[in-house]
């Protein structure tokens, strides 16, 4: 055997005991880890669709979330509403916020508006000594909790790296890590964190909070967005007026997208979400797909009524040569017109 091809049987072995080379069915996963955490919102049915473990939706386990959108949106306020209702929900999940930003004397005003969001543990960076950063978000992540909110990412990046330079220069290397070093050891925090790699074992799930500029573009690299498991818009309808805020789902690996969800920050100790809204324009779109799916039935009623096409034994739609067209389980059935046109 050449040393090349020696050497990638060796690769080849080491990623399958890795477990990263694998089929995927070799794989048996405890179902604890596909039930969701609840909000008991209606962003239960956006995060998450059911499975075959779990019903009613919620935050997925060992998942991260990028939350983002323009300033002012209330992108924090809808970030602790989340954890804090899922806490609230269920008193055995432990949610943690990380504050790159707010004083404690913000956060205790904050929390006099919204009291839930002082029932659990937030980290303040910014009471840290440069050096006891990267220990502190180590020991804590360490402990475990079930889902954890960072705001912002880019803050708290930029902390770490202003930490590692100064435990460097303690220990006389006097090197800086770089940006992009500090973004990749947090993700392989979270990553690790995912895998509940901790102390309660749990399968943690982050939620980080991204800046991005008026224009929409996200500041540091886009890894991240790449690495989430999804993506949620925080904005307005209208960002000149500052009206109608809403939630929106653009990258969804657990749920549905595209669907925008109302709300408004006027009440006290919830965010409110309007569900009637949310109800109204989801009959729409069932209305718009009836529509469609209408439409696409009576194109393949006349392709059949014409000899374009026709059905095979399985009853799948092919055209003359055989070809398929649509599978049989894509052909719409039991489409009324006035169903349609409702």
């Amino acid at each position: 055997m050449s040393k090349l091809l020696e050497n990638t049987h060796n690769i080849i072995k080491d990623l399958e005991e890795r477990g990263i080379l694998l089929h995927i069915d070799s794989i048996d996963y405890p179902k604890e880890l596909f039930i969701s955490m609840g909000t008991n919102t209606v962003l239960d049915p956006l995060f998450s669709n059911d499975n075959p473990f779990h019903k009613g939706g919620g935050v997925p386990k060992a998942t991260n979330w990028m939350l983002y959108g323009d300033p002012g949106a209330g992108k924090t306020t809808v970030g602790l509403d989340i954890v804090a209702s899922i806490a609230k929900h269920d008193s055995t999940k432990e949610p943690l916020f990380i504050s790159g930003e707010m004083s404690k004397s913000d956060m205790f005003l904050y929390c006099l508006r919204y009291p839930k969001f002082g029932k659990f543990k937030t980290l303040f960076l910014g009471e840290l000594e440069e050096e006891e950063i990267i220990p502190s978000i180590e020991a804590i992540f360490k402990y475990g909790y079930d889902i954890v909110l960072i705001d912002s990412f880019i803050e708290v990046q930029e902390a770490i790296r202003e930490g590692a330079y100064v435990i460097s220069n303690k220990d006389k290397r006097n090197q800086m890590m770089s940006a992009k070093g500090s973004e990749q050891w947090l993700l392989k925090q979270m990553k690790k964190h995912n895998r509940g790699e901790n102390d309660r074992k749990v399968w943690s799930t982050f939620i980080f909070i991204e800046q991005v500029t008026k224009g929409g573009v996200f500041v540091g690299s886009n890894k991240k967005k790449h690495l989430t498991t999804g993506t949620i818009r925080v904005s307005f309808d209208d960002p000149d007026s500052q009206e109608d805020r809403y939630i929106y789902f653009n990258k969804n690996r657990r749920g549905d997208v595209g669907i925008k969800l109302y709300f408004d920050l006027d009440s006290i100790g919830d965010v409110v979400y309007n569900i009637d809204k949310f109800n109204k324009d989801k009959e729409q779109r069932e209305r718009n797909k009836m529509r469609r799916m209408n439409m696409k039935k009576s194109e393949l009623d006349f392709k059949k009524a014409f000899g374009i096409a026709k059905t095979d034994e399985h009853g799948n739609l092919i055209d003359k040569d055989g070809k398929i067209l649509l599978e049989a389980e894509a052909i719409p059935e039991d489409i009324t017109p006035e169903k349609a046109i409702q």
